[in-house]
């Protein structure tokens, strides 16, 4: 009875984690105009601009709005998708060492992208890492391709 009456009054932990990540959201949306209007040139020059206010300080959490909003222009561009509010909570909550729930149909894959960037910035690319995110979407591409019998 008593926790239920605390769920009421400050919501369940997700809601909580969840209302944390809408003020990157608000962030992120804010800049689609911004970074749309940017040539390809511009766009993929972000990521030094990156490198360099990460090298004199600046805080991932600082760039985060940007360099995820660089990610969805840029997805836009190449493969015609755009990352969905529900994808960048995703990408935030992986950023942060949480685990992401996510139903079939809700862009795991386009997480990845998101999660390449921040560690770009961390130079966390590393041969590892970039082994283990490959066999992740490899692993991913294969349950798509097996399952997709199942799903029409």
């Amino acid at each position: 009875m008593l926790p239920d009456i605390f769920k009421k009054l400050f919501g369940s932990r997700n809601d909580r984690l969840l209302k944390q990540f809408r003020s990157s959201i608000v962030a992120i949306n804010a800049l689609e105009s911004r970074f749309a209007a940017l040539s390809d040139e511009a766009l993929r020059g972000m990521t030094e601009e990156f490198k360099t206010r990460f090298a004199k300080g600046e805080t991932l959490e600082a760039l985060l709005p940007e360099a995820f909003a660089t990610v969805r222009e840029a997805a836009k561009r190449v493969h015609g998708m755009r990352h969905y509010d529900v994808q960048m909570i995703g990408g935030i909550t992986l950023h942060q060492g949480k685990i992401a729930e996510m139903r079939t149909g809700e862009g795991k894959t386009l997480i990845i992208e998101l999660l390449f960037s921040i560690s770009k910035l961390l130079k966390r690319l590393d041969k590892s890492f970039s082994n283990k995110m490959v066999s992740k979407l490899k692993f991913l591409k294969f349950i798509k391709n097996s399952n997709s019998k199942y799903l029409h």
